[in-house]
């Protein structure tokens, strides 16, 4: 309990918000230093040392800017400062200063909810880490996870020297959860039409009719909308 306090505490005092957001962050601090909620589980390490060899980030979220809504496993939340999740180490982190990052212990915290999309903190088998949840109906369920890589600076086919910078690239898994279990799906008609056999021809005319595209987020939950409530 006494990290979370400190934590907030620490935030409030080095950054600097509107008149606005300074009430919202007073507000956490007499909630969260008498709470019960165990959101201040995790460890204290040393702040990133940025790589100038590499462009973009590890990151998942574009700023660390901002609230987050979290909710806990048992069901409570509460509104966070400056969050952000590493999509390489898998860890949800909080930035306090360049020397200094909160890392939480993500399996006590359920959902995630930045800029009204919603990502679900998934542990099972090899699943692990923060899952944005593309779709969740009682029939089905569709969870995009996030993985990194780095893509390849490019060289002068002349002198071999290096003019481009490599960068992290953000790449996609999608994964169905289904009959209590999940598998890893690709976003095809075929794929995804695997999965709703039993309603697969009023499907294809509904997707017909409102030229859905699998390859869509957005489509594909109206797909699963659309199924689930046949």
């Amino acid at each position: 309990m006494k990290n979370i306090f400190i934590l907030v505490l620490s935030i409030y005092t080095l950054c600097s918000f509107s008149q606005d957001n300074n009430l919202v962050i007073q507000e956490n601090l007499r909630s969260l230093k008498n709470t019960n909620l165990a959101f201040g589980n995790g460890a204290w390490i040393p702040g990133k040392v940025e790589d100038k060899t590499i462009t973009g980030s590890v990151y998942l979220f574009p700023s660390w800017n901002g609230i987050i809504k979290i909710i806990a496993k048992k069901g409570d939340t509460k509104q966070l400062l400056n969050l952000n999740y590493n999509i390489k180490t898998k860890d949800i982190e909080a930035f306090i200063s360049n020397d200094s990052v909160f890392q939480f212990d993500k399996n006590q915290f359920d959902y995630i909810i930045q800029s009204n999309k919603k990502y679900k903190v998934i542990d099972e088998g090899e699943l692990n880490g923060l899952f944005y949840e593309v779709y969740n109906g009682e029939k089905i369920k569709l969870y995009k996870e996030y993985t990194i890589s780095i893509q390849g600076g490019t060289f002068n086919p002349l002198t071999q020297e290096k003019i481009e910078l490599d960068k992290y690239v953000q790449n996609y898994n999608y994964y169905i959860f289904k009959d209590n279990k999940f598998e890893k799906v690709k976003l095809s008609k075929k794929d995804i039409f695997k999965y709703l056999s039993d309603k697969k021809e009023t499907l294809k005319e509904f997707v017909k009719k409102n030229d859905l595209d699998f390859s869509s987020d957005e489509d594909i939950k109206v797909i699963l909308n659309y199924y689930n409530s046949l």
